[in-house]
């Protein structure tokens, strides 16, 4: 997704996160894509967590494989939270140039922001992937076309995220028409009331 030319933030998330900070703001090298609640897997009532989606697409056109792509990668999570694992499957199995696939792309991106850098991004899961889709409007910038999940759906196909209608399909993992990949990470927690502290990156406890 292009630098954020939103206009539009989402109201802050009740609970742990309420007046800490909110959908769309900018934090730890990306926006803030999702607030986890309550239900969530890793959801924790006295830390504020979140998903931070990079701020410009890792590419507009890239297939999911590394010319592998009739090759089973165990990467077939879907929850949110196991992005890195997806992703770490993958490159385990597809292995080569990292700028020539999805996940490889993502895992391989980097940030530093006030003297802080940040390079542990993903691929992420299907689940994690939907999130920037209810969110799009609040994070800004996202293209009306499809793009990769870390899900694998079969030997030969994976899963996409259309971010204009909001479905999900699965596509050939070769397949680089309109395909995008945005690199997530997940935020550093916060506890309940803290405020965060950017001077040295870190977080007032």
């Amino acid at each position: 997704m292009p630098a954020f030319q939103g206009t539009h933030y989402a109201q802050a998330a009740a609970g742990p996160c309420s007046g800490i900070i909110s959908i769309g703001d900018a934090y730890q090298g990306g926006k803030v894509a999702y607030i986890l609640q309550s239900g969530d897997p890793g959801y924790d009532a006295n830390f504020c967590k979140g998903l931070i989606a990079a701020t410009s697409d890792q590419s507009t056109g890239i297939r999911w494989d590394n010319g592998s792509d009739i090759t089973t990668t165990e990467a077939t999570e879907t929850d949110i939270g196991t992005g890195p694992t997806n992703t770490n499957d993958i490159i385990s199995s597809q292995g080569g140039a990292a700028g020539s696939y999805a996940a490889g792309i993502c895992a391989d991106y980097s940030v530093t922001e006030g003297g802080v850098t940040y390079d542990d991004w993903f691929l992420p899961s299907k689940d994690e992937l939907y999130k920037l889709y209810i969110n799009k409007a609040a994070i800004g910038g996202f293209a009306n076309t499809y793009y990769w999940s870390s899900t694998e759906f079969s030997s030969t196909r994976a899963l996409v995220q259309d971010m204009q209608y909001g479905g999900q399909l699965d596509m050939p993992k070769n397949n680089t028409a309109a395909l995008g990949a945005t690199a997530i990470h997940y935020s550093i927690p916060m506890e309940h009331g803290k405020v965060p502290d950017f001077t040295n990156g870190l977080i007032l406890t």
